[in-house]
């Protein structure tokens, strides 16, 4: 059969149902309103420029080796939560020339405490302290020593009250881990220190307690000078970070448990940010049982001078002036060890 020479410009509205098995060299430019229901399983050489307006409710488990180079002009609803740590600043506030009789009755002790309370957290908690956390101030103890009557008021008596407080901050890491903790605990000791000493000097501060609470201000009236003393900050992450030398317990062990004494952690000479530098400074003879391994294992042959036969042993009840200097101490086997101590009966 020949196709026509002369074919309709009019396409069959019954085309057939039998396509030719020879596509068109020269196919439509214009794809079809109606595409396919089964798409291809070869995707295509040269994908489209412009991304779909409805992406997949399934997307790809494998994240693209090629992130993009733009982040996210929305950022998260739920972002991570930052390493926080807790500092504590305790301080001794005595206020001299106070009119009160001792002992305080509880309410004027609570009335005490609230007015300290209220007065150095404004100054201590100020917009300065609390950019990067958050501040509270609590008073915990009150006590009173009478003084000398005065003069000018007559029936009253002054009295010398000293008012423990606790400043304590919530503050927010600058790493992860909160290395940097000990930092920020100074920077703020600082800040706070400076504030609260200021504002004795200016006034400010017998001014706000005098403001607190009309009994606040019968009490605090005659003021005559006011002490503020703060104790070094404690941050108890940073017990985590600091080894020391247990000499007092005699455990042969460097520890952590951030009771270190006071003279440790003043020079900071014995203090050491991990467990193996600590052992390796301070108990080189014997790392195994400093690191908590086992303190039996013999570390070779040494001479037993607790008897009063020439022997040289291997065990571990090596004394420690030995550990210390194992090398001139202890052997690899015992020929060497009585040959070195024993060489006048290294034979028998």
């Amino acid at each position: 059969l020949k196709p026509s020479q002369s074919p309709s410009d009019v396409p069959s509205f019954m085309p057939s149902s039998l396509p030719s098995s020879i596509p068109s060299s020269a196919p439509s430019s214009l794809p079809s309103s109606m595409p396919s229901s089964q798409p291809s399983s070869i995707p295509s050489s040269a994908p489209s420029g412009q991304p779909s307006s409805s992406p997949s409710s399934q997307p790809s488990t494998q994240p693209s080796m090629l992130p993009s180079s733009q982040p996210s002009g929305q950022p998260s609803n739920s972002p991570t939560d930052p390493s926080t740590t807790t500092m504590t600043i305790n301080g001794d506030l005595t206020l001299e020339g106070v009119t009160a009789n001792c002992p305080l009755t509880k309410s004027q002790s609570d009335t005490v405490k609230l007015s300290v309370k209220n007065s150095v957290g404004s100054v201590a908690c100020n917009q300065q302290n609390t950019k990067n956390g958050t501040c509270k101030v609590n008073a915990t103890s009150v006590s009173c020593t009478e003084g000398k009557r005065l003069l000018s008021l007559r029936r009253l008596n002054t009295a010398s009250l000293v008012v423990k407080y606790e400043i304590i901050f919530e503050a927010v890491c600058e790493t992860f881990d909160c290395t940097t903790a000990e930092a920020t605990g100074n920077a703020l000791y600082k800040q706070v220190s400076g504030d609260i000493t200021n504002a004795i000097n200016d006034g400010t501060l017998v001014k706000k307690l005098k403001a607190s609470d009309p009994v606040a201000a019968s009490v605090f009236q005659s003021v005559t000078r006011i002490q503020n003393q703060l104790e070094p900050v404690i941050i108890p992450i940073l017990a985590s970070f600091i080894w020391y030398p247990d000499w007092i317990g005699r455990s042969g062990k460097c520890l952590n448990d951030g009771n270190a004494p006071s003279y440790m952690m003043t020079t900071g000479h014995f203090l050491e940010t991990n467990q193996k530098d600590c052992c390796d400074k301070h108990y080189n003879y014997d790392l195994a049982a400093c690191m908590g391994k086992s303190s039996t294992v013999a570390l070779g042959y040494y001479p037993d001078w607790s008897q009063t036969e020439s022997k040289c042993v291997k065990d571990a009840n090596v004394p420690d002036y030995m550990r210390q200097k194992a090398a001139t101490y202890i052997f690899d086997d015992i020929e060497s060890c009585c040959k070195r101590f024993y060489n006048w009966e290294a034979n028998k």
